[in-house]
């Protein structure tokens, strides 16, 4: 493969810690030799584990996948807050820590499951005025936010000591785990800071899929594209549709097929030998969503 050979897929990337999302995107971007890519959301420089990237074509899906539920391993430190509510920010705020028990620790926790509001942190890259939030609170202005529907689906006690948490949370994307955190300690009557974070789960995907930068970079150049996934699996939540090569070619015209027996709802399509992209299907009607500029070899997908 040469650096102008275009790849299309995309990477697990396992996170490093002390890295901006964008630059590990940059990184991966270098050792594929690709100009075209991007990144799903965003983990802080001190969090590490999954960051999808994408690469070629499957940028155009960035907004359809891997939107599902997130899995991360956080550690609380109790007693100590900062004002980017993590280790990398300045101590605001210190308080004592009551004694800890796992009574009390698995208690607390489950008050925190389920759906609920959360305000966003002024450290985020969230944006007002088309200036992310953390621009703005290094400037010295207080942004202040809505709170935002989310769903904590469960909460796994991994361990305690007399001024750390450790747990395992499911939730829904859009969550803050800075922000749980300070909610923690402070139904402990304490205060506290994320000290570190690690996003273990992706939807189906596990931190066991990872794909660190130094593996990326020890694997032959002409064998880094083989550690990409192919878009097909970026989209699984989707049913796939199977049309004839008749009917691909309309669609990829942009003509409207009917009179087909086809899941409701958004779905992958292909032919019987290229996958083409995403399209609605409604009451035996399908029509484009999102489609490939070059559809790919299904052969290249498996």
């Amino acid at each position: 493969m040469t650096a102008a050979t275009e790849i299309s897929g995309f990477l697990l990337l396992d996170k490093p810690v002390g890295m901006t999302s964008r630059r590990a995107l940059t990184t991966a971007m270098r050792l594929l030799g690709t100009k075209k890519g991007g990144h799903g959301g965003c983990l802080d420089p001190f969090a590490t584990g999954l960051l999808p990237l994408y690469f070629g074509q499957a940028t155009r899906f960035a907004d359809e996948g891997l939107g599902s539920d997130k899995t991360y391993d956080l550690t609380i430190q109790l007693g100590t807050q900062t004002d980017t509510a993590d280790l990398e920010g300045a101590v605001i705020k210190t308080l004592p820590v009551p004694p800890l028990t796992e009574t009390l620790c698995q208690d607390t926790l489950a008050k925190f499951l389920g759906p609920q509001l959360q305000k966003p942190p002024q450290y985020s890259a969230l944006k007002h005025e088309g200036k992310p939030l953390y621009a703005w609170a290094r400037d010295g202005v207080h942004v202040e936010k809505p709170a935002r529907p989310i769903e904590i689906y469960e909460i796994i006690l991994l361990g305690f000591d007399e001024s750390r948490i450790q747990l395992r949370a499911r939730c829904s994307k859009g969550t803050y785990l800075r922000v749980l955190a300070e909610s923690v300690a402070d139904a402990l009557g304490t205060c506290a800071h994320a000290s570190a974070l690690r996003r273990v789960g992706l939807g189906t995907f596990d931190i066991a899929e990872g794909v660190t930068l130094e593996t990326l970079e020890q694997t032959a150049l002409e064998d880094r594209h083989r550690l990409l996934c192919p878009i097909s699996r970026l989209l699984s939540e989707y049913p796939t549709v199977h049309l004839t090569a008749e009917q691909a070619k309309l669609l990829l015209f942009g003509q409207r097929l009917s009179g087909l027996i086809a899941p409701e709802g958004i779905v992958q399509v292909c032919s019987d030998t290229h996958w083409l992209g995403l399209a609605h299907s409604e009451g035996g009607a399908l029509w484009v969503k999102r489609l490939l500029a070059t559809p790919i070899c299904l052969s290249s997908q498996q």
